[in-house]
């Protein structure tokens, strides 16, 4: 715990004896020199845009193209006029926190990318009506760019990730106030999490009254003035321990702009969903489990029956040719079923284009008796890097591209599984649970694909299966469906993590 009087000590009364002349700082260097220039955030705004724009006249380009002048053949240039209108894009996405965005969930920058989307375009038709543009404009045209600017945006948006990441300048610097074990832990999830967009400077601890820094790289500040400096001018966030006294708080909230509280100890309950509430000097935190609100149950129904259909009549050509090479490679059978459980612990068939040896059973034990590494590795994962039971060539071809679970595609329209939940798992694999992440389980259908295959895929042992699959139960929205959907054409094109 850091108390009022402690971290007064060891670091603001530090910063006000530099003030006084008593301390001569260090010179700044390195990151310091970078976070205190005044454009950062400027040029974190500026790369954004462009990105944004760039990926907003790609679908203009592509709405006209596909439907305007192939299908109406209008020219061009009256849709010239438009573009200007592209501009009120952007000003959304500002209003609505996305520049640069730093703090929100994958899911949540996606609701709000959305959202803004379909105001801006609302109001760009209102503005064509009010106006009274002489030009006839095409609605289907307005309304396909609508749609494709959902997806450039968003692929604009991941390769800006990708790239950005690179830059030491691009995440917000951060400071972080508690013991070191804490510190290092929160440090290490800002780090795998750059997508938060934090990146560690500092910790500032002072378990024995006295004031200690642990830097993050060998240019990054080295003092606690330092620090405080960068943090009074609103260049750096200060990110506090769960525990701090309200003294100490309430000193850090008077001082700097931007302040977080980061709480311990709330895995399994659903934070996306929670709603902070004022009851005067009392804060109240309100959780909502959405996927137990029966209409939230019927919207995720909708969707796994009309983009579930969809594309389980697309796939069928490909169920077809995949078996066909199945009974060329191995025999009969082509398919694979086994009984799994569902919603409410109700056994259901699960189907899949059969990817092992027909006596895989036998060389599955053969192989684990004979290596203690390969059975150690199945008892933490309940699969195998390289799998003795898989069909030469044509079982991890349709493995990596993941093709053997399309069948499943029929068992979403069937209502007995949803495209994203936890994976079905055979009972030997659900038997390492604790019966609690069981119970959860079954409050869900299973998925054709979930949080855990588009993060980690094949990778996860059964303790990250639990804690990712545990989020997306009690963190259920539309939008989280949607992210995962788009990611898992991602993450089977990379082929990361399959086997």
């Amino acid at each position: 715990m850091i108390g009022s009087q402690h971290y007064e000590y060891s670091a603001l009364a530090a910063d006000d004896a530099r003030r006084a002349g008593r301390v001569v700082n260090p010179p700044a260097s390195g990151l310091v020199q970078i976070y205190s220039r005044w454009w950062l955030p400027i040029a974190r705004v500026a790369v954004l845009v462009a990105i944004d724009l760039i990926a907003l006249v790609i679908a203009a380009v592509f709405a006209y193209a596909a439907w305007a002048h192939n299908i109406l053949h209008q020219p061009a240039d009256i849709y010239q006029v438009l573009l200007a209108f592209i501009l009120m894009v952007p000003i959304g996405y500002g209003v609505a926190g996305l520049y640069p965005g730093f703090g929100l969930g994958a899911a949540e920058a996606f609701r709000r990318l959305c959202l803004s989307n379909s105001c801006c375009f609302l109001v760009i038709a209102d503005l064509i009506f009010l106006l009274k543009l002489p030009q006839h404009y095409s609605r289907v045209t307005l309304i396909l760019a609508f749609a494709a600017s959902l997806l450039t945006v968003s692929t604009g948006r991941l390769l800006a990730a990708s790239m950005t990441e690179r830059w030491s300048w691009w995440r917000k610097p951060a400071i972080l106030v508690g013991n070191s074990t804490w510190a290092t832990g929160t440090a290490e999830i800002l780090e795998r999490r750059r997508a938060l967009g934090y990146r560690v400077i500092g910790v500032i601890h002072g378990e024995q009254y006295q004031h200690e820094i642990w830097t993050n790289g060998s240019d990054a500040p080295r003092s606690t003035s330092m620090l405080l400096r960068l943090a009074e001018q609103g260049k750096c966030a200060v990110i506090i321990q769960q525990g701090t006294s309200q003294g100490a708080l309430e000193s850090l909230v008077r001082r700097f702009r931007h302040v977080m509280v980061l709480m311990e100890d709330f895995e399994g309950l659903p934070l996306e969903n929670s709603r902070l509430l004022n009851f005067g000097n009392t804060m109240g935190l309100e959780f909502t489990n959405r996927l137990l609100v029966r209409r939230n149950r019927f919207f995720k129904r909708v969707l796994d029956m009309m983009v579930g259909g969809f594309f389980a009549i697309l796939a069928l050509p490909i169920i077809l040719l995949t078996a066909l090479l199945v009974l060329a490679f191995d025999g009969a059978p082509a398919f694979y079923c086994q009984q799994r459980e569902g919603l409410g612990g109700r056994m259901i068939k699960v189907w899949k284009l059969r990817t092992m040896v027909r006596d895989s059973e036998a060389r599955l034990q053969a192989a684990l008796a004979a290596d203690p590494a390969l059975r150690q590795e199945w008892l933490e994962r309940c699969k195998l890097v390289r799998d003795p039971r898989i069909i030469p060539i044509i079982g991890s071809l349709l493995r990596r591209l993941s093709l053997d679970e399309l069948p499943q595609l029929w068992s979403v329209v069937k209502g007995e599984m949803s495209l994203v939940g936890p994976r079905p798992f055979p009972e030997y694999h659900l038997q390492l649970y604790p019966y609690e992440y069981r119970v959860l389980r079954r409050q869900v259908h299973p998925g054709l694909t979930g949080l855990t295959q588009v993060m980690v895929r094949s990778d996860a042992d059964v303790n990250e299966q639990r804690r990712l699959d545990s989020y997306y139960i009690c963190n259920w929205s539309v939008w989280l469906d949607l992210y995962i959907l788009a990611r898992t054409f991602w993450a089977v094109v990379a082929s990361r993590g399959a086997y």
